[in-house]
């Protein structure tokens, strides 16, 4: 992953949270929805892309308050990334 999409130190301060929720829709079927990362509208779409190749999964950005929604349980995935690549700290993410 590049280095430049983002970075926690750059975006993130101590106070902000990434709330990631996963939605029941109807079924078996749900969507994981991912809010408060503070990035631009760009870099908002390279993490979409990267993850629906990564998941295998299908996602796309709300545009009116920029969150990320993606299909399936991907709560798991989402957190151990953001994590992994330095976009969040463990304490600021926030599994509902």
């Amino acid at each position: 992953m590049d280095d430049d999409i983002l970075n926690c130190e750059d975006h993130q301060d101590v106070n902000d949270f990434v709330n990631i929720q996963m939605t029941q829709r109807n079924g078996r079927k749900c969507i994981t929805t991912i809010s408060g990362l503070q990035a631009k509208n760009e870099e908002l779409k390279s993490l979409v892309s990267v993850w629906k190749k990564s998941f295998s999964c299908n996602g796309s950005i709300n545009k009116e308050d920029n969150s990320i929604m993606l299909s399936g349980n991907q709560v798991e995935n989402v957190a151990n990334y953001l994590i992994k690549n330095n976009i969040a700290r463990a304490n600021q993410i926030r599994i509902y």
